[in-house]
């Protein structure tokens, strides 16, 4: 078993051993067949050596994936006495991986702005080339949210996928949805080394304004009365008053 970085070149190798020269082997995953297809007829020089044969192949850094994770197939054959085949297969493990990285999103946002009232997302997306075992989202709202691969039932982030989780969490804001969002993803690679990487986006919610005019929508009053009329101005930012005002007809008067 053996830890390739997905940044570097894959070169698995192998020794292959029989009385007469090996005629055929073969390396193998379930995703990719013949990384090794060699034939001792034929002119390839992945394997070379006579009885005992040591067999080769490098993967480039370009082409190397989540897809070369996993379990390799040799498979070898000869002939022995009486000219009858003989075969034999091992295997070993290996796994691809990377340091861990972390990603934030919302939905919706414009600007890192979020809209009062309405329900928004925070996506937090960590990669690692063997699944990260914990994700952090620490809100300013609702404190720290946790997902832990080995106790996903006591989670209260939902999470899912395998070599990059997509972690979401959904709330409708309001003004104590302003602040820091913070993702942080856990995961250990060669060597057991627990590496952590976070991200953190700032949002602020903003608020259309709204104006209400409070109490009946229509007002009795005796000529040379008086009357009062009342009204609610909401918004984030909230508008100056110098920019509210009362109009009547073409009459328009400004708030003291």
């Amino acid at each position: 078993s053996s830890g390739i970085n997905a940044e570097w070149p894959l070169r698995p190798g192998f020794q292959v051993e029989g009385g007469r020269s090996p005629q055929l082997v073969t390396l193998s995953t379930s995703v990719h067949s013949n990384i090794i297809n060699w034939r001792s007829a034929n002119e390839d020089n992945s394997c070379t050596g006579t009885n005992v044969l040591t067999c080769s192949v490098v993967i480039t850094a370009a082409d190397v994936d989540y897809s070369y994770d996993g379990e390799y197939d040799i498979g070898a054959e000869n002939r022995a006495a009486g000219n009858t085949i003989k075969t034999d297969n091992q295997s070993f493990q290996v796994t691809v991986y990377r340091d861990v990285s972390s990603t934030i999103s919302v939905t919706p946002s414009t600007d890192d702005t979020i809209t009062y009232d309405v329900d928004t997302s925070i996506t937090c997306n960590v990669e690692g080339g063997q699944k990260p075992y914990r994700v952090d989202l620490v809100t300013p709202n609702t404190g720290n949210l946790t997902w832990l691969k080995d106790a996903s039932s006591s989670s209260n982030l939902t999470c899912t996928g395998e070599h990059v989780l997509q972690c979401e969490f959904t709330f409708t804001s309001d003004y104590n949805s302003d602040g820091d969002y913070t993702c942080k993803g856990y995961n250990r690679v060669r060597n057991s080394t627990e590496k952590t990487k976070e991200t953190t986006i700032s949002l602020t919610s903003v608020r259309p304004t709204e104006v209400t005019i409070n109490g009946h929508s229509s007002i009795s009053v005796l000529a040379n009365g008086s009357f009062s009329i009342n009204c609610t101005i909401v918004g984030k930012p909230l508008i100056s008053k110098a920019n509210v005002s009362w109009t009547y007809a073409n009459d328009t008067h400004s708030i003291d």
